[in-house]
């Protein structure tokens, strides 16, 4: 029958070699609190995380979900509509630019403004 002590030692996977010298098994003490230490902080990181996770949880548990789908839903349409508004306002006011380029007053102001413009440099590159 082993002893209790070899039991345990067997249990946490601490091999001991029983001719190791005084020195090599304060070495191995020191290497196993180091890695007790270690996992120490281990658990109390998990512990940590795991508190905020259930916290986070029972915030979650408050919210009313469908409403802020429904509320989502409803910003996405007014965007969508926003948008349309928006491209339809541009369209208007290519279309309103279009009609001025087209007028009469417009081309007039053109025929005369050009040659100035050709003269000063001004006009380079421009329609």
């Amino acid at each position: 029958m082993t002893e209790p002590a070899d039991h345990d030692a067997n249990v946490l996977g601490i091999r001991v070699d029983p001719d190791a010298s005084i020195d090599e098994l304060r070495e191995r003490c020191a290497e196993l609190i180091h890695e007790q230490l270690r996992l120490r902080d281990q658990i109390s990181g998990l512990t940590a995380e795991r508190d905020e996770l259930a916290r986070r949880m029972e915030a979650a548990a408050d919210v009313d979900h469908w409403s802020l789908i429904t509320r989502i839903d409803e910003l996405e349409v007014r965007l969508r509509q926003a948008n349309h508004l928006l491209a339809d306002e541009k369209a208007q006011r290519n279309r309103e630019r279009d009609e001025v380029k087209a007028s009469n007053s417009w081309r007039i102001g053109n025929a005369i403004v050009r040659p100035v413009s050709a003269i000063t440099g001004r006009g380079r590159g421009r329609a």
